[in-house]
């Protein structure tokens, strides 16, 4: 069964619990400097799992994300409210990049509360686990070899 994306429009006003993955920060021209971003992907309904459309929806990286301690690759828990907001380039000549400003159905500038699910798993848990694979596999070498050897004795 595929699951189709629940556009967010269709939940416009309402507050939900969301699942994401941070993908990367970055930033964007302000008036006077810049801000501070983070972009979540995989985005879903906590509640159901559904995927939501879009996918994917850059945040101001506010206090409630810094407290949080997120990282990229960690899956977030967060509580937003989904209204109308502003996407795209403010600057016309940016506008030849696909992206002009515009206004769309999306989350709310910072949200309710930020929790981290789980954290990425990073290369030495990847390389303790390889280690601890080919440990239990040369065991399973030795036990076999040591059991073929008593089988040909008799």
């Amino acid at each position: 069964m595929i699951i189709r994306p629940t556009p967010l429009a269709s939940r416009h006003n309402e507050v939900h619990r969301f699942t994401g993955v941070v993908d990367r920060f970055g930033s964007r021209p302000t008036k006077v400097d810049s801000a501070q971003t983070v972009c979540l992907r995989y985005l879903r309904l906590a509640d159901t799992g559904w995927p939501v459309e879009p996918d994917h929806w850059w945040f101001q990286l506010r206090e409630v994300w810094t407290q949080a301690g997120i990282r990229v690759g960690d899956t977030v828990l967060f509580i937003a409210k989904v209204q109308q907001a502003t996407k795209g380039f403010r600057d016309p000549h940016q506008h030849h990049l696909g992206n002009p400003r515009r206004q769309v159905i999306g989350f709310a500038n910072t949200p309710r509360s930020v929790v981290v699910l789980r954290r990425r798993q990073g290369c030495r848990h990847q390389l303790d686990k390889l280690e601890q694979t080919l440990a239990q596999r040369d065991t399973h070498l030795r036990e076999a070899l040591q059991e073929k050897e008593q089988l040909s004795l008799h």
